[in-house]
């Protein structure tokens, strides 16, 4: 094709390129643009993260721990080889606590321990055996120092003297668990009631024991004339046992001979 001097480069170039002449070190100009692809597919979700530790339980001052039984003398032989467990000294079967015979979970109350900073409340990890140790783990709501405080509460559940009684840490201060004392004072407790008769016989004083049934010495006990009797004595209690105390009762002045009812109760 012959070009001349009036056709521009570009113009001769534009019509080789639509009719599909290629001209050496020229590109083409190309067609329109083609459509997008189509899109690719959604890669794999990646996998999920492990999850995070659990935080520390916050601390449970105030707050009413069930627990099942309570020792009432030390524990066998034992030693801490932790801060947070007690250990047998030597093989053998935990014994029973208070008359409870304990399982492996269950949670006791020591609180008798010559060195107090083993006392606390554990939970049963093996009971032990002629060829095992037995041993005892804090609960995890109390096995490190930041958890423990004055003032916590503990309801134990069974037991021939402790049952249904309720104890109060009155350790004072901060607590550094291996190191500080712990101890429980007994706060609530069972009780036992019952009326009773009781005779002046030619005195104006008389006195009689009561069996309070309780298996330790009561904390408190009372005892008074049975409503709607008609005698004027007045009584009192004391000579407190583990099994009785004493009523004392007091007629009026010359009242020598009679028989009144006494209404009691103990509590432990």
């Amino acid at each position: 094709m012959r070009v001349s001097r009036k056709t521009s480069i570009d113009t001769v170039l534009g019509t080789l390129a639509r009719r599909g002449v290629s001209v050496p070190g020229t590109p083409l100009s190309g067609g329109p643009e083609g459509p997008p692809g189509p899109k690719g597919e959604t890669g794999a979700k990646g996998e999920t993260g492990a999850t995070g530790p659990t935080g520390a339980a916050g601390p449970t001052s105030g707050g009413l721990i069930l627990v099942r039984a309570a020792t009432t003398a030390a524990l066998a032989a034992n030693t801490s080889p932790t801060t947070t467990t007690l250990e047998a000294s030597a093989n053998g079967a935990l014994a029973s606590q208070d008359g409870v015979a304990l399982a492996v979970g269950d949670r006791l109350l020591v609180k008798n321990e010559g060195e107090g900073k083993k006392n606390g409340v554990y939970e049963v990890t093996s009971l032990g055996s002629g060829s095992a140790k037995w041993k005892l783990t804090r609960i995890a709501s109390m096995d490190e120092s930041s958890e423990v405080a004055p003032g916590m509460l503990f309801a134990i559940s069974e037991g021939s003297v402790n049952g249904d009684s309720i104890w109060l840490l009155t350790t004072d201060g901060a607590v550094t668990l291996g190191t500080t004392a712990l101890a429980f004072a007994k706060r609530a407790g069972r009780g036992t009631e019952g009326v009773e008769s009781l005779t002046f016989a030619g005195t104006q004083t008389a006195s009689k024991k009561i069996t309070h049934g309780l298996g330790v010495v009561p904390k408190h006990a009372r005892a008074c004339v049975k409503f709607g009797g008609a005698s004027s004595a007045f009584v009192n209690v004391g000579e407190y046992t583990e099994t009785q105390f004493t009523v004392f009762a007091f007629n009026a002045p010359g009242v020598l001979s009679a028989t009144i009812e006494i209404e009691w109760e103990a509590t432990a």
